[in-house]
């Protein structure tokens, strides 16, 4: 949880350096820093690797926004399945450690990102 948490805050870092301000927009895309700093904190050297990583993260969260377009207002909870798919998409950590994860984060994350 503190990964995830660290990288949340460094990725918000990083948003409003880049407009002055943390936008409503912004906070929907944080999540696309996720991947980032996964392949950071997993020691993922290869730009291709962290391109896939990328790349996975963010089409999965595109398909989930298809079908809860809602969604994309929940900015904590797809920065960590963003984060989470990263990991997945080069087989990282483990399905089952992936979904202990989920269900440790889901029931003890508090929300670092403020809603508009």
């Amino acid at each position: 949880m503190k990964e995830i948490s660290d990288a949340i805050s460094e990725s918000i870092k990083l948003a409003e350096a880049e407009s002055g301000v943390l936008s409503t927009g912004a906070k929907e895309n944080l999540f696309k820093y996720a991947a980032m700093f996964a392949a950071k904190n997993r020691a993922v050297q290869s730009r291709e690797d962290r391109v896939a990583m990328s790349r996975y993260a963010a089409q999965a969260r595109a398909r989930d926004f298809q079908l809860s377009p809602g969604d994309v207002n929940n900015y904590d909870i797809n920065f960590m399945l963003a984060y989470l798919d990263a990991h997945r998409s080069l087989d990282l950590i483990s399905e089952k450690k992936l979904d202990d994860i989920m269900m440790f984060m889901t029931a003890e994350f508090k929300p670092l990102i403020q809603k508009a």
